[in-house]
């Protein structure tokens, strides 16, 4: 059986998104609601606040990280990189569950219902 070839690339996808500025869109909270910056979509107070929310390439979690702020608790991301996982765990609350998986393979596990 052959390696795949994709997995050294998700090894070293932290070091890809940062060296590739990935970061330099992550700015606090408090700036993105005083500066209306287009952090988050324009419709997302049509969305319950209780409602389960998964970000599939959640990278370093900063979308669940504004998400949260905003009141959303019922939060899960879903990303192939581990170091990228590992990251969004030590900068996200313990109560936001973040999965190391293909997307494709989380969603056939996952019920329709659950987000």
């Amino acid at each position: 059986m052959t390696a795949d070839p994709s997995h050294e690339l998700f090894q070293n996808y932290l070091r890809h998104y940062q060296a590739h500025g990935a970061d330099r869109a992550h700015v606090p909270f408090e700036q993105v609601t005083r500066f209306r910056l287009d952090r988050l979509p324009r419709w997302l107070d049509r969305i319950p606040l209780n409602a389960h929310i998964l970000d599939a390439g959640c990278a370093t979690g900063y979308l669940l990280s504004l998400l949260w702020e905003t009141g959303y608790h019922n939060l899960s991301g879903v990303e192939l990189s581990e170091q990228l996982v590992q990251v969004a765990e030590t900068s996200l609350p313990p109560k936001v569950a973040i999965t190391v998986s293909d997307i494709r393979d989380f969603l056939a596990q996952t019920s329709a219902e659950t987000f």
